[in-house]
């Protein structure tokens, strides 16, 4: 592997955050349990969504301050929108972002979404966001943020999302990585090595 790209520098050592009350870690199925207990409980799908994607965006516009982060956004903020709920996430974050003033892309693999992300979907089309109609070039210095896949994922995700348009190992992901999918051998073309898990958000 050749060296790290310039504006990669100062992430690649990044630690993973202590395990205290600010920094729960917890699997996916525990994640799943968690998410059926507050269902149940009466909170609205809507509601969930819009407290996952505020809270990830505020984390990022914190680390956003830092040097290294800074460089590797340098190029703006691509949010791969995948067609369920894990990508209307991803379009609350995308939101938050640009309203915050930071240059925000989307890039969706999949033409159909779910109801609810098809609405955050025409929403941020219509604050402006532009939507790309090529895959991002993972050799730019862009900030990945991964709302492709979310935790009940299962199925291959095809060659619409492949090795070449996999996130790369900086990309904040929400839930669960598409590269951990692809990079673990469900991309048809071949295995690749495990993500990176200091970048995970």
């Amino acid at each position: 592997m050749g060296a790290s790209p310039g504006w990669l520098k100062g992430m690649v050592s990044a630690p993973w955050p202590a395990r205290d009350a600010e920094h729960l870690l917890v699997t996916g199925a525990q994640l799943q349990d968690l998410e059926k207990t507050l269902f149940a409980s009466g909170l609205p799908v809507e509601a969930l969504m819009e407290k996952a994607g505020l809270a990830i965006s505020r984390r990022l516009l914190k680390v956003l301050k830092q040097p290294a982060w800074q460089r590797l956004a340098a190029g703006g903020i691509v949010v791969l929108v995948g067609p369920g709920h894990n990508g209307g996430d991803g379009l609350v974050v995308a939101r938050e972002l640009h309203l915050a003033g930071l240059a925000v892309r989307l890039w969706r693999p999949y033409p159909t979404q779910r109801p609810l992300t098809a609405a955050h979907w025409r929403h941020g089309r219509w604050l402006g966001l532009p939507e790309l109609s090529d895959p991002p070039d993972p050799c730019q210095p862009h900030l990945w943020v991964d709302a492709i896949f979310g935790i009940g994922q299962h199925r291959p995700p095809g060659e619409t999302v492949g090795r070449d348009s996999a996130p790369g190992p900086w990309s904040p992901s929400i839930a669960q990585p598409a590269c951990a999918r692809i990079r673990a051998g469900v991309s048809a073309r071949g295995p690749r090595r495990p993500p990176s898990p200091s970048a995970l958000a």
